[in-house]
């Protein structure tokens, strides 16, 4: 399938309070076609959300706020029970137990230092 230079394959939202891994991951997705938002918190994180159609979103678990909460799982849950179509990957630098694995579903969980290898598989998904 020949892919036209400007057509865009999808659009996504990266969510990581850590700004270089945000523009890391764009770059990269930009690269493979993607349109790509970014946000560094919650906040943000929902105004795009409720207002643009995205087809997938990266959010790092560990994504703390001024008061020290961790979001990346209620931004998860917020997609899962509110928006249709939007798969969900959340990333973080530790790992997750089974049972925490087995409540972040239907999202999928990649490790921060496997993020680079698994994206790529996972993005071609989008053909």
């Amino acid at each position: 399938m020949t892919k036209n230079k400007n057509e865009v394959r999808g659009q996504v939202l990266i969510v990581d309070d850590i700004e270089d891994w945000c523009e890391e991951l764009k770059e990269l997705l930009v690269e493979q076609g993607f349109a790509v938002q970014t946000a560094q918190d919650k906040h943000k994180a929902l105004q795009l959300l409720q207002s643009h159609p995205f087809h997938l979103a990266i959010i790092d678990i560990n994504l703390t706020d001024e008061a020290n909460n961790i979001d990346g799982l209620l931004l998860n849950r917020f997609i899962q029970e509110n928006l249709e179509n939007i798969f969900v990957v959340l990333m973080s630098a530790r790992s997750l137990n089974p049972q925490e694995l087995e409540s972040i579903k239907p999202a999928i969980f990649i490790g921060k230092s496997k993020i680079w290898q698994e994206l790529n598989s996972l993005i071609d998904q989008f053909e």
